[in-house]
């Protein structure tokens, strides 16, 4: 399947390894990656000895690897150099952060939207002096903040090594200080997002990261 689906690509050039992934996954509905790349020969070595299709591309230091499964992402291939019990947890902790990520803003936005029995006295009298002031709904502020951390990220990669570092203490010190300060987000939500943007950088895969 995968040589035909090769031979159907009509293309004048190739870049790199990227371009035929692309091409592979044109069809694909699902937001997540089914072809992982990498430059690691003993990566490469045993995805091939589990049975799958490895593709080399003339002149690029990256080979695609198919098909690539959601577990995949959750797992690295340092692990396999370590303890088995020591990968184990490492691998529980990835689910854990998966997870966090996830639910922790929608949660957040539901029990203090809808919810708010759930909520015990004392932190719901909390998170309300918290709030007091402040103009936005619970969920704009969410989006708001996660949307400024995507910025952040997006630019800290783009920039060289030094000034990622300055613009991402900037952003996260300053910006979200300066926010609190002037009542514009509560500091329960750049908690909340501070969580969720923590858990989502145990994975280094963009593709995985922006799916």
């Amino acid at each position: 399947i995968v040589i035909e689906q090769l031979n159907k690509i009509d293309i004048d050039g190739i870049i790199d390894s990227g371009n035929i992934a692309q091409l592979l996954e044109k069809k694909s509905k699902s937001p997540f990656p089914t072809i992982r790349l990498t430059e690691r020969p003993d990566y490469a070595a045993a995805n091939l000895l589990e049975g799958r299709i490895v593709i080399l591309i003339e002149n690029s230091p990256f080979v695609l690897i198919t098909p690539a499964l959601f577990v995949d992402y959750l797992q690295s291939p340092e692990d396999d150099y370590q303890r088995e019990i020591n990968s184990n947890f490492t691998r529980i902790l990835r689910i854990i952060a998966f997870i966090l990520t996830i639910i922790t803003p929608s949660f957040y936005i539901a029990i203090t939207t809808f919810d708010q029995q759930v909520i015990p006295n004392e932190l719901l009298i909390s998170l309300s002096i918290q709030r007091e002031g402040v103009p936005f709904p619970t969920a704009f502020e969410v989006i708001m903040l996660i949307t400024t951390f995507e910025i952040l990220r997006e630019s800290d990669i783009r920039m060289p090594t030094a000034m990622g570092s300055a613009i991402s203490i900037v952003g996260a010190l300053v910006l979200g200080d300066a926010a609190v300060a002037a009542g514009i987000i509560s500091p329960i939500v750049v908690i909340i997002v501070a969580i969720t943007a923590i858990c989502g950088l145990l994975y280094t895969d963009i593709d995985f990261v922006n799916a």
